[in-house]
Order: structure tokens, then C-alpha cells, then sequence
């Protein structure tokens, strides 16, 4: 029955009939037993010049006379399906890189593109169209280098190491793409590589600035040496290893050139590495050339620069100005079709352009978001990330004597401190704060509550103070319970947001356009810890955090200390 309505709904406006209806004995394109390229090279030659322009923005209008649908290339999954509602959260990148385990960080990418086909399988089902974050590629994974512990996107990453990053992103980008495993000419999800290149920098708080958005026109002063060795071998793992179709150009610039109009696009990833999928700016990458950089005097000439460089897609509006570029002869139509090849390979190697039937996938349903074989993948990863990094007379693990425990801090029971940015289960999509009812999350206290009651243990909590104010009205609390435990488990960090507009901004440590200044616990937390150290039996520190955490008292004071991250869904 799904195929039936996924058909009947992907082909609005056409009528109903054999596949497509109405449409296979005209358009060439939809005959599926002709090669990927000649069908889109004959769509491509159907197109006017406003419709090929139209497809080169990331919100690609339908074009109803040739029977191709809408569709929105901006989809996030950071650490599984971003955005959309209810989707299994996976720890964040950062976690995934401690577990140095591919083969599980291979099956979080394979569960990702098949709830993401799920999710666009019922959102074409229900409205006829792909929206945004609902689409089958996705702006993941992000394999830039974690060279400044500062950087508020360094959760995001895999870490310092460019081999890690590169062993690691191979093996989430083949499970996203190639999920079956079999010799299927579709790919499940398409991801794409960012950001290309030497972007691990946010705002200019670090040197007593004041821009959260530096990063919009930041010329990263990098030696060829650092870019081969350092900021390139993730990219060249992506391409030659893991066959990435898609790879998303930075914000900042190098040698003074913005990296979405930069010659490395075609020097590096195309002629030197051999790649051939379709690399989109970041959002606003073109209109910043002219906006943040001053480097182009206006759209137009920021769209040529980017498109003739090999920006095939940009994340926006601002190659509707290519229109102009045309009439003036700064383009040709040519330079668009061959943006427009790259980018429609893409889509029909998803099978948007081939019958339900023909392409594996169409049958998954809402069923198969987040379910409990899913769930243990997400446990697995949280579990392997998870580092020992003090255990000082061995408290670790705990002795079977153990009648009471204390838990306390404040990210003991803060569910949203779990998701890191870009996360599922949020409702409402960027900057929104509420977690999907229908999610389950659990925190340290949930998974304690949960672990003591099935032993018989005592489990007191206190939250103790905020992530990053000055209060300490709780200590009080928090103190009588550590003292009257057997152990105490002090659960302390810092916590992200998404760039803007949440809820939690007054106490935001690191994010998107949001660096750090210091690496200390914020807040009064290390008073907290400091004066549980005073009073505990047995005490053991967890830090829950995405960029590190250095605190010299806490290494040397408390005898056990865990590294939790943002451990997702599964992490309590």
C-alpha cells in the first residue's frame, strides 16, 4: 500500500497511470532501463534557463511540465538523523572518535540514511514533497581537524587526529550510502564531507574579540605543509576510500580567497583525488563573499566566481543572481549544466527517478525510527566512548558492598545536555529546545534510578548548582547527600546549544559561532566538586562535555574520574 500512495503523492502534479504517469512516453528520463547519464543529460536538455538555475539552490523547485519534482538537498545528521522529530540519537562525533570502533560507527551510518528514508518516505507520502530535513542527503560528516580545544564545533568532529578522521569517516559515510551492502546502483542517503577546508574556528572571543560569526570572513593562515598533512587526508579518505558524493565548501578562506570560489575545489578534490559528486556551499558561504569578506561586489559576481570554481549547489538563494551572469556572458550555460549533471546524478542514484518498486528502501515506514535493535547501536557507541581517566584505588567499578549512592550535578539530569547540536528529537528543527514527546532519553539519573533499583541500592540526587551562574543556594543539599552515601557520583560539564534561538543560551558554553575562552568547568561547579571532596566516602567526577575539559584539581584530588561526552539517547 505504501508504494501505492508514495507514487501516487512524489508525482503531483501528474495524473494517474503506468510510471511515471503520463510522463514515460515523453520524458526520456524516467526510462529506467536507460543509463544514469543519458537520462539526465536528455532532462538536463529539456530544461530552460530559469529551470536550470532554479535546481542549482538547495530548495530545488518541482518543474511541473517536465514532471520533476521539489526536493531540498539540506538535511542534517551529525550523529543520526538531525532535526526531524523522533530519530535515534547517537553520542556526538567526538564520542564516536573515542570508541575507535569503525564497524559499529559503519552501522550508525546505516541505521541514519535508513531512518532518514523513512522519514522522507513519509513526509513525501503525506505532503507530495521532499522539505527540508527531509531529504535523502545529508550535511554529515563533518571531518574537519579538532586543532583548538577552543572550538565550539570541535563536538562535531572525530578529533585531532587526521587518520582517525579519516578511518572514521569512511566507515560512517559507506554505511550511510551503501547500507545493503549489496551491489544496488541506488545509494541509501548521500553524504557529504565538510568542510573543505581548515575550518576549526568559530568566533575571535579567544584573542578578546567580540564577533561570534569571525568565522564568515576568517583567512586561515595555514602553511601547505599543515593542509597535506593535517586538513586534506580526511577529504582524500572520504573520496578515494568511501566514494563520497557530496562535499560541502568551508566559510573561511585561505590565501585570502573564500573556500566556495577557491581553485582547491578543482586542484585538490577533483584533479588530484578524482572527485566526481557535487560539492555544495555552506549556508550563506556565497552571499558572505560580498557580506562578510568584501571580496566580490555583489551576488552576481560572488555566483560566478563560486560556480566557475566548482561550487556546484549553493546552500540558499544567491545563485538566482546567475541569471544576470548569463545575460552579461560571465557564465555560460554550459558551466551550468555541468553543475546541474553533478547534482542531478545525485538524485537519481537515490532512485527519485526510478519506480518505488525498483529501488530497495521504499518500504520503510515510521516503524523503523528509533527502534530497539537501533537503540542498542547508540548503547554500544555510548558505551565504548565512555573513558576511564582516573581510577585512583581502584573505587571503579563499584564494590558489591554498596548500600547508597548520591548522584549529583548539574547535568545529572539534564536530558537535553545528552544530544549535543544537531540533534533527533527535536520537534521543531534548529534552535528549538524541546525534546519530541515521543522520544525516550536517558539521563544519568533515569539509567541510575533505573541500575540501583534492580540491586536494591539507595539513590539520593541533588543538582547542586547550574551548568554556569553563580548560585550555590543548592550546595546545602547536595552536601547532606554526598555525606550520608556510600559513594558519590558527581556529574559536571558543560553544555552546547545550536547557533541561536535556544533555550538554554544564558548558560550555552560551546556551539556553532561560539568558541571558548577557557577549558575550566564553568559556573561554581568546581566549588561543587572541591566541597564533595570534603564530605564524600568514595568519590567519582563525570564529565559530560563535547570539547575538553581541563581542570588540574579535579586530576589530581579526586580518585575517580569518568569521560562521558554527549553520550545521546542511550547515555545514562
Amino acid at each position: 500500500m505504501l508504494f501505492a500512495v508514495v507514487l501516487l503523492a512524489w508525482l503531483i502534479p501528474c495524473a494517474a497511470g503506468s510510471w511515471p504517469p503520463n510522463c514515460s512516453q515523453s520524458f526520456p528520463w524516467f526510462d529506467w532501463q536507460k543509463p544514469f547519464d543519458a537520462r539526465i543529460k536528455s532532462l538536463i536538455a529539456a530544461m530552460n534557463i530559469s529551470e536550470k538555475i532554479g535546481q542549482l539552490n538547495n530548495a530545488a523547485p518541482a518543474i511541473p511540465r517536465l514532471c520533476v519534482p521539489s526536493y531540498d538537498f539540506k538535511s542534517e545528521a551529525a550523529h543520526g538523523l538531525g532535526w526531524a522529530g523522533r530519530a535515534t540519537v547517537f553520542p556526538a562525533a567526538i564520542a564516536m572518535g573515542a570508541t575507535f570502533d569503525a564497524d559499529v560507527v559503519r552501522q550508525a551510518g546505516v541505521v541514519t540514511a535508513r531512518e532518514g528514508r523513512a522519514k522522507h518516505n513519509d513526509r513525501v507520502a503525506r505532503t507530495g514533497k521532499s522539505d527540508m530535513f527531509y531529504g535523502l542527503d545529508y550535511y554529515s560528516p563533518n571531518i574537519n581537524i579538532f586543532r583548538d580545544p577552543r572550538w565550539g564545533r570541535g563536538q562535531e568532529t572525530f578529533g585531532e587526529d587526521p587518520f582517525l578522521t579519516g578511518a572514521l569517516a569512511v566507515a560512517i559515510i559507506d554505511g550511510m550510502q551503501n547500507g545493503t551492502g549489496t551491489a544496488s546502483p541506488f545509494f541509501t542517503g548521500i553524504a557529504t564531507a565538510k568542510h573543505f577546508a581548515a575550518y576549526n574556528l568559530e568566533s575571535d572571543y579567544a584573542v578578546g574579540g567580540h564577533d561570534g560569526q569571525y568565522r564568515l570572513h576568517f583567512n586561515a593562515n595555514v602553511t601547505q605543509t599543515d593542509l597535506l598533512q593535517t586538513y586534506y587526508p580526511a577529504f582524500a579518505a572520504a573520496v578515494q576510500e568511501a566514494d563520497t558524493q557530496a562535499i560541502m565548501c568551508s566559510y573561511n578562506a585561505i590565501d585570502h580567497i573564500p573556500m566556495c570560489a577557491s581553485p582547491l575545489l578543482q586542484s585538490v578534490l577533483r584533479d588530484t583525488y578524482n572527485f566526481d559528486g557535487y560539492i555544495v556551499t555552506d549556508c550563506g558561504a556565497v552571499e558572505f563573499m560580498t557580506t562578510e569578506f568584501h571580496w566580490t561586489p555583489n551576488a552576481t559576481i560572488a555566483s560566478v566566481r563560486s560556480l566557475l570554481a566548482g561550487s556546484d549547489l549553493c546552500c540558499g538563494t544567491e545563485y538566482a543572481a546567475l541569471q544576470q551572469a548569463l545575460t552579461l556572458g560571465l557564465v555560460k550555460e554550459s558551466d551550468l549544466d555541468l553543475a546541474l549533471f553533478r547534482v542531478f546524478r545525485a538524485r537519481f542514484r537515490l532512485g527519485l527517478f526510478d519506480p518505488p518498486e525498483h529501488v530497495p528502501w521504499t518500504n520503510l515506514t515510521l516503524a523503523d525510527v528509533d527502534t530497539a535493535e537501533n537503540r542498542q547501536i547508540a548503547r554500544q557507541l555510548a558505551e565504548e566512548s565512555i573513558v576511564l581517566l582516573r581510577n585512583q584505588g581502584n573505587v571503579l567499578p563499584l564494590d558489591i558492598s554498596v548500600k547508597s549512592i548520591a548522584l549529583i550535578g548539574p547535568l545529572a539530569n539534564n536530558t537535553g545536555a545528552m544530544l549535543s547540536n544537531y540533534p533527533g528529537c527535536s520537534p521543531l528543527g534548529p534552535g528549538d529546545a524541546q525534546v519530541d514527546p515521543s522520544c525516550t532519553l536517558i539521563n544519568p539519573l533515569d539509567g541510575l534510578t533505573a541500575a540501583t533499583a534492580q540491586r536494591g541500592i539507595a539513590l539520593s540526587y541533588a543538582m547542586g548548582c547550574d551548568v554556569n551562574t553563580t548560585r550555590t543556594d543548592g550546595f546545602e543539599e547536595a552536601l547532606t547527600r554526598a555525606a550520608a552515601a556510600d559513594v558519590t557520583v558527581a556529574v559536571v560539564g558543560i553544555i552546547t546549544c545550536q547557533e541561536e534561538g535556544h533555550a538554554c543560551r544564558d548558560q550555552c558554553i560551546e556551539a556553532e559561532a561560539h568558541d571558548r575562552v577557557t577549558l575550566g568547568l564553568p559556573g561554581q561547579q568546581l566549588k561543587l566538586v572541591e566541597a564533595l571532596a570534603q564530605v564524600a566516602r568514595k568519590l567519582v567526577v563525570v564529565f559530560v562535555n563535547g570539547g575538553p575539559i581541563s581542570e588540574p584539581w579535579v586530576a589530581t584530588h579526586v580518585p575517580a574520574i569518568l569521560e562521558l561526552w554527549y553520550p545521546g539517547e542511550e547515555g545514562g
